[in-house]
């Protein structure tokens, strides 16, 4: 998980996340909060400019390297798309989650998926009350499902990456606006 802090040395980070993955992949996350004013928040939190900043000083590394370290994300899924033409990302980037995620925590808590649960959106009861199938059809997954056509035909109008992307992440739609029908930043 990349903070504020992880911004000053991403070669160093990224050499020791690939060191203990010698035979599994690693995925580089940001942290992206909501409400940069909780407490304990500040100084966590990174920008999409610094987070894509974090990852171009990555890159040139990882592509000499990406034989040996071959699933290091998201460059891994990336580099599918482009040159094997793939049309997938992580659910963080694709926008495509309404259907396909959901997050139970170990109390039982239902939600969208493990980010929403973390940011207290998207509850979707317990599990003690509610079965997987009517979790799926949950109003709220259906508002997901809207953005999607929304941003097709709004935001994300004549976008070259929609394919790929579908608008992105519908929370960070919420951390950067306030609105989960917004796209990623």
């Amino acid at each position: 998980v990349v903070t504020r802090r992880s911004l000053e040395r991403p070669l160093e980070l990224y050499r020791f996340c690939v060191n203990l993955a010698t035979r599994g992949g690693v995925r580089l996350n940001p942290v992206l909060l909501y409400d940069d004013h909780a407490p304990g928040a500040e100084g966590l939190s990174v920008t999409v400019d610094e987070w894509v900043e974090f990852l171009g000083a990555i890159l040139p590394t990882w592509w000499e390297e990406r034989q040996r370290w071959p699933d290091v994300e998201p460059f891994a899924t990336l580099v599918r798309n482009l040159y094997e033409g793939g049309r997938t990302l992580g659910c963080v980037e694709s926008g495509a989650c309404a259907l396909s995620h959901f997050n139970v925590a170990p109390d039982g808590a239902l939600s969208q998926c493990g980010r929403s649960s973390d940011w207290g959106l998207l509850a979707q009861g317990t599990i003690f009350d509610r079965s997987f199938a009517e979790v799926l059809l949950d109003p709220q997954r259906t508002e997901l499902l809207a953005r999607t056509e929304r941003l097709a035909a709004g935001e994300c109008r004549g976008c070259p990456c929609w394919e790929v992307c579908h608008g992105g992440c519908p929370l960070d739609g919420w951390a950067a606006h306030g609105d989960l029908q917004r796209k990623t930043g």
